[in-house]
């Protein structure tokens, strides 16, 4: 059997990074207020290929930069960042080439999430 899609609320809980609503807003007159802005593009390569070399090193990269906002701005700016970053058992990703993409895309997002939040304080 086919599995239905998911709706926008589903595909929202399954994305840990989320933090917005995307769902449509309205007045109290019903009118549909404009969504907010859509984030910047990412000027990462995630549709480059990835290599086991690649990703080990964007993690490595990605853990030190974690660790310096930790220091700079204190646990609370890191704090949903960290259990996803350990989430990723980085020695299974690299014996694994099916997982590499999706290790990738998550440690991208997470880079996001960091300058983001460095520029921001």
């Amino acid at each position: 059997p086919a599995r239905p899609a998911p709706t926008a609320r589903s595909a929202r809980a399954a994305d840990p990074i989320a933090t917005r609503d995307a769902s449509p807003k309205t007045s109290a007159a019903g009118d549909a207020r404009p969504a907010p802005p859509a984030p910047p593009p990412s000027n990462h390569p995630i549709t480059m290929p990835v290599s086991a070399a690649g990703v080990a090193e964007l993690y490595a990269s990605v853990g030190r930069q974690l660790k310096a906002l930790d220091e700079a701005h204190g646990s609370t700016a890191t704090a949903n960042l960290w259990p996803l970053y350990l989430r990723i058992h980085i020695n299974d990703v690299i014996s694994d080439p099916s997982k590499l993409a999706d290790a990738s895309s998550l440690l991208y997002r997470i880079e996001d999430q960091i300058a983001r939040r460095s520029a921001a304080r």
